[in-house]
């Protein structure tokens, strides 16, 4: 049968992510140098594997549509990071910087340059070397603090994966799974305390997922998605 599609207003457009320095212009020898220094660093710290990466995407992007749309994208995105692993007896202990596979977004090299990554390399061998004698976390109640990167994570697990609409209407399973939340329950559902607020924003610059239009040619513009504890989009 036919489709009757949400009407939209057709957009003739161009964007582009901002990239100062463009990752896949930098000579390759300046990219080796910077992961050789920084593992070469984190080896004689004491970390017995000493790992670096970077990683480059430059994507075009062209959407045409019956309705009218005509745009056109270019999004780069890299970064990089580093990661120590010292081995015990009995046990394995790994440290990273900036997160687990390093940090990333929609920029340039200068991104790769801000991290700095030989000069938190030597801290981060030492700090593998010392969890290998640390001692254990002690049990009980107690407040805690989580860090950013962890508080995405679990931002991306416990609200992203759930709020997907093709998740939540079964088109979607993946080894993620389904999703448990009913559209009948969108602008009710307690997601969490009054003072949860997760917002969906591809407006941010430098963001990774950040972009100019979606894929349906929609503007981007940012949305809440739980807002004082309640689920209010997907």
């Amino acid at each position: 049968p036919p489709i009757d599609l949400v009407p939209t207003e057709a957009v003739t457009a161009t964007w582009a992510s901002e990239c100062r320095v463009d990752p896949l212009g930098v000579p390759l020898s300046d990219k080796g140098d910077l992961l050789v220094r920084a593992t070469a660093t984190m080896r004689e710290h004491g970390a017995d594997l000493a790992e670096g990466l970077y990683q480059i995407w430059d994507t075009s992007k062209w959407f045409v549509s019956s309705e009218g749309h005509r745009i056109d994208q270019r999004i780069r995105e890299c970064g990089g990071g580093v990661s120590a692993t010292s081995i015990g007896d009995g046990e394995t202990q790994r440290r990273s910087y900036p997160s687990y596979r390093g940090q990333y977004g929609t920029t340039g090299w200068e991104l790769v340059e801000s991290l700095d990554l030989a000069a938190h390399a030597a801290r981060i061998a030492e700090e593998s070397r010392e969890l290998l004698t640390a001692p254990p976390c002690p049990a009980g109640e107690t407040d805690l603090i989580l860090g950013g990167e962890q508080l995405a994570l679990q931002i991306h697990e416990s609200v992203g994966h759930a709020i997907e609409l093709d998740r939540i209407l079964g088109w979607e399973a993946a080894f993620a799974g389904t999703s448990w939340l009913d559209l009948a329950q969108l602008g009710s559902l307690r997601y969490g305390s009054e003072l949860m607020n997760v917002t969906i924003d591809p407006t941010i610059p430098g963001a990774l997922g950040s972009f100019g239009f979606d894929d349906e040619g929609s503007p981007a513009v940012r949305r809440d998605a739980v807002r004082e504890g309640r689920w209010v989009g997907v």
